[in-house]
């Protein structure tokens, strides 16, 4: 699921994280248990994170369509050393390529020897107090959010934001969803509107890949649901024949 979030230029690695966490957790046997220290919401996003590299590089070198900050300074690179990342890349640079695909994959391997040697210290992050990672983390975030263009209405914005976020958790809204698709919102409604008009209305019911797509789509959101509702329907035929017996 990270590969594949990877291939979609724009998107990055916090959709693909998110996407996996929400899977991770509506597939998991122990739901309850997210958002309190299950291992399983830990792992889900961060293999999603590590594995979006591989199709965020393949998008940016064979189409030159970034998908994150990362590609964009590393196509910026070749660009300054004359290498047009496209089909170009492909055919006159394959060397480069592979060197990098290369270095990538022991990238990986490298980081998840180091993380599980150092896994013992790093876990004793989490015992750090509150009090202490709170005011850590408030300065990053508004260092962060002033960077991004040097004004303080940025700084205000990051604020409010994380008060909407406290009210969503209080009233139990999903911010996975809520953050999936504000990010993601612009893009649908525009490359929608676009397919609209040049293929016409149907053109859903014409392209097989616009099937494929809607399919999942309908079975994202009434997957779960067609569930529940079999197994209602199970356990009432059960307890109907206990009764008769």
């Amino acid at each position: 699921m990270g590969t594949a979030m990877g291939l979609v230029p724009g998107v990055g690695g916090v959709v693909s994280q998110f996407i996996c966490y929400g899977h991770a957790k509506q597939t998991s046997k122990r739901r309850e248990e997210f958002g309190l220290g299950c291992v399983e919401g830990v792992i889900a996003p961060e293999s999603g994170n590590n594995a979006k590299e591989e199709g965020s590089l393949f998008s940016a070198l064979a189409f030159g369509l970034p998908s994150g900050a990362s590609m964009v300074i590393l196509l910026a690179a070749l660009t300054v050393l004359g290498i047009r990342p496209g089909s170009e890349m492909i055919t006159k640079h394959l060397g480069l390529f592979w060197t990098l695909v290369i270095s990538l994959v022991l990238g990986n391997i490298l980081a998840s020897s180091i993380c599980l040697l150092s896994a013992r210290a790093l876990a004793r992050i989490t015992f750090i107090k509150g009090a202490i990672l709170v005011p850590i983390i408030i300065i990053l975030v508004v260092l962060g959010a002033y960077g991004v263009a040097n004004r303080i209405e940025d700084v205000y914005l990051a604020f409010a934001f994380g008060v909407l976020g406290c009210l969503m958790k209080a009233f139990d809204y999903s911010r996975v969803t809520f953050i999936i698709g504000f990010v993601l919102g612009d893009y649908v409604e525009r490359y929608f509107l676009i397919s609209v008009s040049s293929l016409g209305p149907g053109f859903i019911l014409q392209s097989p890949i616009a099937l494929i797509m809607l399919s999942l789509i309908l079975l994202g959101l009434f997957g779960r649901s067609g569930k529940n509702l079999s197994q209602r329907f199970f356990r009432h035929l059960v307890s109907r024949d206990e009764e008769d017996q």
